[in-house]
């Protein structure tokens, strides 16, 4: 399936049917045409863009919320040093930031 495919299906989904605008389909279908429109901004003859979701938060911190793993990527891009770029690790250093983990 290619791209304008997959925006045309989640196009569909979002306007054209019955879902709760309230469910985790609704919004998950939501972001990933977001996700979309923004990476078609992106002039690939003369630049790139590389996305990151709240899944990658989530898989290093699993105990994160789609709230929270959302707000640990707003707050990667605000805090965002292009000498640095993003990495697992710096994923993983924001969500602590903003998230330490329970030690039981």
């Amino acid at each position: 399936m290619q791209a304008y495919e997959i925006k045309q299906a989640l196009e569909d989904l979002i306007v054209n049917s019955n879902v709760d605008t309230d469910s985790e389909l609704f919004k998950r279908a939501a972001a990933a045409l977001n996700e979309l429109d923004q990476f078609d901004l992106v002039d690939k003859r003369t630049s790139m863009a590389v996305v990151w979701f709240a899944e990658d938060v989530q898989s290093v911190r699993e105990d994160l919320s789609d709230e929270q793993a959302m707000a640990v990527l707003q707050t990667m891009e605000q805090r965002h040093d292009g000498n640095i770029g993003i990495n697992w690790e710096y994923i993983e250093a924001v969500a602590d930031d903003l998230y330490p983990e329970v030690q039981s």
